[in-house]
């Protein structure tokens, strides 16, 4: 399953209330197993214009968990203290790229079966799976 993400854009009104809903949203996000990923400050725009100067990404373990997260009593409690400190655009991502583990877990698999005997040329292969393939 793709992990998710939360990528939050952020513009800073408060300093010190940003730092403290800073230090409160680790403690959402353990029982969510989520993992903050990193939090950054802008230095340079290559393209376009945007307001914010911060921004935040979130790890999920799928999109569904993320969706809970943001909805929890216990983020929802700290929403009031973000919307004082700043200005904050959530957005929630699915990861779609195959992950290089994947790939080469399948092609271990691949080799081993070549290894032992386990391969069918196409006309087998398409026989074992006519059934599927109707």
């Amino acid at each position: 399953m793709p992990h998710a993400y939360i990528v939050g854009q952020i513009r800073i009104k408060d300093a010190d209330r940003w730092a403290d809903y800073c230090s409160q949203v680790p403690a959402t996000l353990e029982p969510w197993h989520a993992e903050l990923m990193f939090r950054g400050t802008k230095d340079t725009t290559f393209a376009g214009e945007t307001p914010y100067t911060n921004i935040v990404v979130i790890r999920f373990p799928d999109i569904t968990t993320a969706k809970a997260w943001h909805d929890s009593e216990a983020y929802q409690a700290l929403v009031p203290l973000r919307e004082s400190a700043a200005d904050v655009l959530l957005s929630g991502f699915e990861d779609t790229t195959i992950p290089s583990a994947a790939i080469l877990e399948g092609i271990a698999r691949g080799e081993q079966n070549v290894l032992e005997g386990q391969t069918y040329c196409q006309s087998e292969a398409r026989e074992k799976m006519s059934k599927w393939l109707k």
